[in-house]
């Protein structure tokens, strides 16, 4: 429709039909609308989530195993049902062990005489709905000493899973079973299924182990070695399949 514009000479009113003015006015509306959308689109594109911290749930004992909610303080038992987050270390005993769900899709079991801290759980969601609405979910614990056996599953989200041991970093973000022992001296790495990523601390080039591997840190021959040449290899690998079929068995009491 085209806009009538009113101009006036003297007393005299003409009323002048200005196509023009119509074209330019609609172009400017038209880019507008243009750019508001982009805008809206390009903040959806960006959208991350909203991410918080969350909590572990301990899904069995064996014997007495200890806590220590924030690393400091008095020690107390811990108990099946408890929630641990960021900062607490869990300690069993050479009589106890210990089961627990990091996240719903990252299993751990505490061998005898094994510490880890809890650096961080955190989950990322699209808002604060309860439905199937998860991005992320990644985790961070530390192996102070001992021995833990992990299941990690990939789920609807992407999902990261981090231990820190003495000699490096040992980072999963897909399916995997593995073995994981570490001290003062030495870290060990059995791989029953899946790829497991190690990051030694030294600097030397971070290694990747596949399912049916091992590798050790300091090694004086780096490199993997297939499990099957090892014997204590293959009591590893048995001991990692007992240990999910445990895990399993417990998640599945505790929906």
């Amino acid at each position: 429709m085209p806009v009538t514009v009113v101009l006036q000479e003297g007393k005299a009113i003409h009323l002048v039909s200005c196509p023009l003015v119509s074209a330019f006015y609609f172009v400017l509306f038209r880019g507008l609308r243009i750019v508001l959308l982009g805008v809206a689109i390009a903040q959806g594109g960006c959208w991350e989530g909203i991410t918080r911290n969350a909590l572990a749930t301990v899904l069995s004992t064996e014997g007495t195993t200890v806590i220590r909610p924030s690393g400091r303080g008095q020690s107390s038992p811990l108990l099946p049902g408890a929630h641990p987050g960021g900062g607490a270390i869990i300690q069993t005993s050479a009589s106890s062990r210990a089961a627990l769900e990091i996240l719903p899709n990252i299993l751990v079991q505490l061998d005898h005489d094994t510490g880890i801290e809890i650096v961080r759980i955190a989950v990322t969601k699209d808002g604060n709905e309860t439905g199937n609405d998860m991005r992320a979910r990644h985790a961070a614990v530390r192996l102070l000493a001992g021995r833990a056996f992990v299941s990690h599953v990939w789920g609807e989200a992407s999902s990261g899973f981090t231990v820190v041991t003495p000699h490096g970093e040992l980072v999963t973000n897909s399916n995997s079973l593995y073995c994981l022992e570490s001290d003062e001296h030495k870290t060990r790495v059995t791989c029953v299924t899946g790829t497991v990523r190690f990051q030694p601390s030294d600097g030397s080039a971070a290694m990747a182990i596949r399912g049916g591997f091992l590798a050790e840190w300091p090694s004086p021959t780096p490199g993997v070695i297939a499990a099957e040449t090892d014997a204590r290899a293959q009591e590893d690998l048995q001991e990692t399949l007992d240990a999910e079929r445990n895990l399993r068995r417990l998640i599945s009491k505790n929906p």
